[in-house]
This record gives C-alpha cells, sequence and structure tokens, in this order.
C-alpha cells in the first residue's frame, strides 16, 4: 500500500490524466469547460498526461480555444511525480472501467472531480472525496468544478477523506488477491506478492 497523502504542491493545477483517446477519455470537455466564461478568469494550469492517437487533435483544440499557455501535454509520468506537481484529478471520461490513475490519486490524498459513469460513483463520494459531473458534458462538468471551486479551501481535508475511502475499498496488494483467487481456482501454488505503486510523499 502507498504510504499517506503526498505532499502539495505550492501551484494551483488541476490534472487530467489517461491515454489521450477522444472522445472516449472527454479531454475535450475539460479544455472546454476550462475556456469559458467561469474559469477562464481563474488561476489554473491543466497537465494532460499519458499518450494516444488523437493528441494532435486536443492540441489543436486547445490552440482554437486560446489556452495553449495553460494546457501541458506531458507525456507519461510516474505516479509520485504526477502527485508531487498537481493539486486535483479531473476525470471527465464519456465511458470508463474503473480506472488506475482514479485509485493512485485517491491513495495520494488528492480530490477526484469525475464525470459520473462506469464505477466512479463506487469510489468517489459526492462533496466528500471529490466531486461528480452528473453527465460527460461540459454544463456538468463546469457545474462540478464550481462545486469544487466554492470549496478549494477545503481541498487537503477532501484529498484526505479521498485518501481514507481508498484504503477501505482496495486491498493493500489488489494485484496479489487478485492473482491468488485465480491460482486456488486452479488448484496452483500461490505467487509472490506484486509490488504495489507507491506515491511521493508523507
Amino acid at each position: 500500500m502507498p504510504p499517506g497523502p503526498a505532499s502539495r504542491p505550492r501551484t494551483s493545477s488541476p490534472v487530467a490524466n489517461g491515454a489521450l483517446w477522444w472522445p472516449k477519455k472527454g479531454q475535450d470537455l475539460i479544455l472546454e469547460t476550462l475556456a469559458g466564461e467561469v474559469c477562464k478568469n481563474r488561476p489554473w494550469r491543466l497537465t494532460l498526461y499519458g499518450k494516444g492517437p488523437t493528441r494532435g487533435i486536443l492540441e489543436a483544440l486547445a490552440s482554437r480555444l486560446d489556452l495553449s499557455d495553460r494546457v501541458n501535454f506531458a507525456g507519461f509520468a510516474a505516479p509520485e511525480e504526477i502527485w508531487s506537481r498537481n493539486h486535483i484529478l479531473v476525470l471527465p471520461s464519456r465511458f470508463e472501467g474503473l480506472p488506475l490513475v482514479m485509485v493512485e490519486a485517491m491513495l495520494c490524498g488528492r480530490p477526484v472531480i469525475a464525470t459520473d459513469v462506469a464505477g466512479h460513483r463506487e469510489l468517489v463520494e459526492e462533496g466528500v472525496a471529490g466531486f461528480l459531473a452528473s453527465a460527460p458534458t461540459a454544463s456538468a462538468l463546469g457545474a462540478a468544478l464550481e462545486r469544487f471551486w466554492e470549496r478549494r479551501d477545503e481541498a487537503e481535508h477532501i484529498g484526505r477523506a479521498a485518501s481514507r475511502r481508498i484504503r477501505q475499498l482496495v486491498p493493500p496488494n489488489p494485484a496479489r488477491v487478485f492473482s491468488d483467487r485465480l491460482l486456488r481456482l486452479a488448484g496452483l501454488a500461490e505467487p509472490q506478492a506484486a509490488t504495489p505503486r507507491a506515491c511521493g510523499g508523507t
């Protein structure tokens, strides 16, 4: 299990994670939202991590929305690097499974703003561990971001609640638990324990 919440960076920086696959991952929604009248004069920076075949489309959209100086396409990075630099996770997916990036962010004590799709609600308790957009649309995502903004001074408290929540739901070594179950079903010996990904900080 990773250690407790990572120390918080000094600058305000939301972060959207995951493969750059539009439209599935919905990064266009966060770009559209942050370009709107409500957000454009607020102090934010957005870092998009991961790679994918639609990076060029998203870069062009950021440029068209006049966001290029505030949006960084960072490629792949280790969780400890990501969460030493960023305050919150924004996950604007149109459809999703149960994303590992959400688990890592919560383990590192970061609030989550996500669309209410797939398994997101199972992890994120609205207003406690983060905020859920009622639909994968720019207006719904904007409303969720606004709820976070109104409580931004509580971000560290919300992040700690997220860390406690995910530790209640996820075993210390989920890969080991899953593989042990498979091997018991097959009547085979147990494997050696896998090493979980840790976030930096204490």
